[in-house]
This record gives C-alpha cells, structure tokens and sequence, in this order.
C-alpha cells in the first residue's frame, strides 16, 4: 500500500506548496524542451493577452495563441472600411446634387423682344396715351444678339413704340431687355452686390423697391434721368427690362402745355407702368423656356 507522501510525491510538512512545485516543474519543463512541451506555458500566453484559446477546458491547441491578432489589425480594417463607405457615399451625394445653378429650363432661343411678348407693356403705353391713337403707329425691334458659351449664354434686344403725347408732340417708349443665363457659377452674390446699380450705365438708383412673387428676387430701380428698370433674379438667370420714355419736341414743358391747353410734362410718369413691366417679364421668362 502507497502512503500518502509517496502518492503525491512530496514531504507531508510542505503540501501547501504542492501545487506551486508541480506549476515550477511545468515552466522547468518548457524552458527545457520548448515552448509548449507541456501545454501549461501556452496556456500562460494566451491568458496574459486576453485570450481564452489554448486553455484546458477543451479549447484549440497551443498553437492557436499565434493567431491571436493584435488590435492595429482590427483598427486598420476599420478605417479601410470606413473610408472605402465614405468614398461610396460622396460619390452617390455628388450623383444626386450639384453645385451648378438651376436654369429652371431657361435657354436662349428666339429673341424675347419678337412677337406678343411685350403686348403687356406696348397695350399699357397705347392705354395711357393722352393723344389720339393712329392707325400703324410704328413699332420697331432690333435684331436679338447672342452669345453661347460655356459658362454664360446671354441675349439682348430692344423694342420702341410711338404714342402721340399733346398736340405736334409724339412720345417714344423704349424698352431694352438683357438675358443672362450663368450655366456654372451662381450669380447670386453678384446681383446682390449690384441690386442698386442701373444695368450698363453703372448709375446708382434714386429709388429700389422690391417686388414680391417674381423669382428668387426681383426689383424695381429708379432714376429720373433713366427711366425704370426691373431686375429679376431666377436661380442662375439675369433677367432686366430698362424701360424709358423720350418726346421729339424741343420746346419748353410751358410751351408745350400751351399748345395743347392741357397740362402734360415732358417725361410721363413711368410709374404707371410698373404693372405692366412685371407681366411683360412674365412673358419673357415665359418665353425662355419654349
């Protein structure tokens, strides 16, 4: 029969230190053959980084603690992955939007001074005339001019009617009108700058107000010696109608009153016509797009 000291193969007085003689023989062990020659070294690794692999309780072999990865390898799959969803995603944003002005169809075609697009306007001048209206009162239109490029199409004409005014007198109604079409960049801050700023004089306007319901933002400037202008801002159109009134009379505003009896001046009041101005710009937006 085996006695107890020869059973567990240490002195009876230090069996409170069996176990951590039995661990030393297992280190001794692996110094001596190897890494790994008695499982317990492994097992040691593997717990000192995290890990569970290699363990007594059935896990993988030893060997598995050398495919443990470090955490760099998971960070940089992370930003790979990251990056590469990122990438996607601008690509789809910048498929579905873009920095480009919106036309609104607008396009430059026929000249917006042809045909009945400004019958709002020549009706009001032939409505608001003190003389007496004759058959084939002249009106006269210029040949529209372009330009077509790559960042701006632009077009401009001009259209002048005749309305008799007091007795020898006869009013001419000029009306120009500029269409500029910004295919690439946004004209907004542009037309903000200039908002007080007659277009091709480069005269400060004595008067602006705004009109509401017109595109993006439209308004009426004054200036007694330039008539009115109504500047129109629709996404990446320009759009201006300058309208003016001169009389063929070279005499005193006294002389001229005398003449008929009645009270008339010289320049007729082209406020009058606002309304008229903002249908005919209707028209004309109306126009660009066909």
């Amino acid at each position: 029969m085996i006695s107890e000291p020869e059973l567990t193969g240490g002195d009876p007085s230090k069996r409170g230190e069996l176990d951590y003689g039995v661990l030393g023989a297992a280190d001794a062990a692996d110094t001596a053959d190897g890494p790994g020659a008695s499982g317990r070294a492994a097992d040691l690794v593997v717990d000192f980084e995290g890990g569970s692999e290699g363990g007594s309780e059935g896990g993988p072999p030893p060997a598995a603690a050398s495919r443990v990865r470090p955490p760099w390898v998971w960070v940089l799959g992370a930003a790979v992955v990251t990056s590469a969803l990122w990438t996607g995603g601008l690509f789809v944003y910048d498929r579905g939007h873009s920095d480009l002005p919106d036309l609104h169809g607008y396009h430059v075609a026929d000249s917006p001074c042809e045909g009945a697009t400004l019958q709002p306007l020549t009706a009001a001048v032939r409505a608001n005339s003190p003389g007496t209206l004759s058959v084939g009162t002249p009106e006269t239109s210029s040949p529209a001019m372009r330009h077509l490029g790559s960042a701006l199409d632009q077009v401009a004409c001009d259209f002048s009617t005749q309305a008799p005014y007091a007795r020898g007198a006869t009013m001419s109604y000029i009306v120009d009108v500029a269409v500029d079409l910004h295919k690439q960049t946004d004209p907004r801050v542009e037309f903000e700058d200039q908002v007080r700023m007659m277009t091709g004089s480069l005269q400060t306007a004595s008067e602006v107000s705004s009109v509401p319901g017109l595109g993006d933002q439209a308004y009426f400037l004054t200036r007694s010696d330039e008539g009115q202008e109504l500047k129109i801002l629709h996404g990446g159109a320009v759009i201006s109608l300058r309208f003016n009134a001169y009389s063929d009379v070279n005499v005193s505003e006294d002389t001229l009153n005398g003449l008929d009896g009645g009270s008339y001046p010289l320049s007729p009041d082209l406020l009058q016509y606002q309304p008229a101005l903002i249908e005919t710009a209707r028209n004309i937006m109306g126009a660009l797009r066909k």
